[in-house]
């Protein structure tokens, strides 16, 4: 586990926590390697403020036919869209239920 003086997290396991005041920081993305794709924070920010996404490629072995390749594989490594929960407008978070849009929800 980590800590930190704040944090940007876009959905679970997708985050960043800020170390000593923005000096060093750790970023955790689920299934992006990122010893071969390098994530900054500006790459975040940039997909809270203008809706950028952020392709990345993983690497991998597989085995077809007793044949050994080096497959690659694209996938959008930093993206705002999250299907499990809707954002609303004051940043709080709740389960999506199909049909029932944001503008249902009311807040306090």
């Amino acid at each position: 586990e980590r800590q930190g003086p704040s944090m940007i997290a876009l959905a679970p396991k997708n985050y960043i926590i800020f170390k000593h005041y923005c000096d060093a920081s750790k970023i955790k993305l689920k299934g992006v390697n990122q010893k071969t794709n390098k994530i900054t924070k500006d790459q975040i920010v940039d997909c809270i403020n203008e809706g950028k996404i952020t392709k990345c490629t993983n690497m991998r072995l597989g085995q077809k036919n007793h044949q050994m390749s080096q497959l690659s594989i694209e996938k959008n490594g930093i993206t705002g869209i999250h299907t499990k929960m809707i954002v609303l407008e004051n940043q709080s978070c709740c389960p999506f239920i199909y049909g029932l849009p944001a503008l249902d929800y009311s807040f306090i």
